[in-house]
């Protein structure tokens, strides 16, 4: 008798409409959850937003620290795609490398790399001078470019 009263029970409209409110509650509380998400994720992210700079402000420092350094003869090595290269410039340009060079690896250079692909790649720089003394990742993938060794030039 009990199994034909729960029968009963649940073929009523009572059963119905209470598993209709309940259902109808969940969707209430859900929606809530998510506004209450997207309400914090947005309050957390104004908050984390003055303490956090843009890549393309870090580079803007990077190059300003570089510039005021005024440095126009270096030497610089730079490793690129298993290869190395050593070259001397002055005044941003090159005066003399070790090979064949195809491109000018200037501190400029690597500037414009920096810039280049600053949304898709890391960059790190060099702290005592400010130039880009790593690129990596993006569309470089696993080659990346490293300053191996820079030597300013009285």
């Amino acid at each position: 008798m009990t199994s034909n009263r729960i029968d009963d029970v649940r073929s009523s409209r009572k059963y119905i409409a209470n598993d209709e409110g309940c259902t109808a509650l969940a969707f209430i509380l859900i929606i809530f959850g998510l506004v209450g998400m997207v309400f914090c994720g947005v309050v957390l992210g104004f908050i984390q937003l003055p303490f956090t700079s843009s890549k393309a402000d870090v580079l803007a420092e990077q190059l300003a620290m570089w510039e005021h350094h005024n440095i126009q003869s270096y030497t610089v090595q730079v490793e690129f795609a298993d290869h190395t290269r050593m070259i001397r410039a002055e005044g941003g340009h090159v005066v003399d490398a070790d090979s064949n060079v195809e491109v000018s690896y200037t501190i400029n250079w690597l500037f414009d790399r920096a810039a280049e692909c600053n949304r898709f790649c890391s960059v790190e720089y060099d702290a005592t001078y400010g130039f880009p003394a790593h690129i990596g990742g993006g569309f470089l993938g696993s080659v990346g470019i490293t300053v191996i060794d820079f030597q300013p030039i009285d």
